[in-house]
């Protein structure tokens, strides 16, 4: 039972692995379309190349009595899946960039404290403080484009070290 569902696992993996094939889902989402609709929205010139793709959408995607394609249930959630997949990636970057700003910041604070003035005690947190600071505006910047789940997923590696 259990390599049963492993395989239809990687069946739609293997259904959604290209390009052209997620190209093919969403326009499919829209509405039905024949092979020659498909062949010209997807620029593939050979139709030997779009038969094997439709192919390798078996299950996904149904050939209908008139002839047109329709994306199946299982299609809608294989489409979803891939959106969802490629939008954490997306918002991963994001929240990798935010740390990464906030960092640079306060190495510019240490660099310009030191050639600028004297370099005491309290100059490393007050810029670990504006480093903070740079942080949290950012992160209100972009609030729209991540969320909680991104920045677990961003520090969990951390904190296995």
């Amino acid at each position: 039972m259990a390599d049963e569902k492993q395989e239809d696992l990687a069946r739609l993996f293997e259904a959604v692995a290209h390009p052209a094939r997620i190209q093919m889902l969403k326009i499919l989402q829209e509405k039905p379309r024949k092979f020659s609709e498909l062949k010209e929205m997807l620029d593939i010139k050979s139709s030997g190349n779009l038969t094997h793709h439709l192919n390798k959408l078996e299950g996904i995607v149904v050939n209908l009595a008139d002839g047109t394609y329709q994306i199946t249930t299982e299609g809608k959630r294989a489409l979803f899946l891939v959106s969802m997949l490629s939008e954490r990636k997306r918002k991963g970057v994001i929240a990798s960039y935010l740390l990464l700003s906030a960092s640079l910041f306060y190495a510019i604070w240490l660099t310009f404290a030191y050639y600028l003035g004297p370099f005491t005690a309290h100059v490393p947190l007050v810029g670990l403080g504006f480093s903070v600071l740079f942080y949290c505006l950012l992160r209100l910047i972009v609030k729209k484009e991540t969320n909680r789940e991104d920045w677990q997923f961003l520090w969990s590696p951390l904190h296995k070290l």
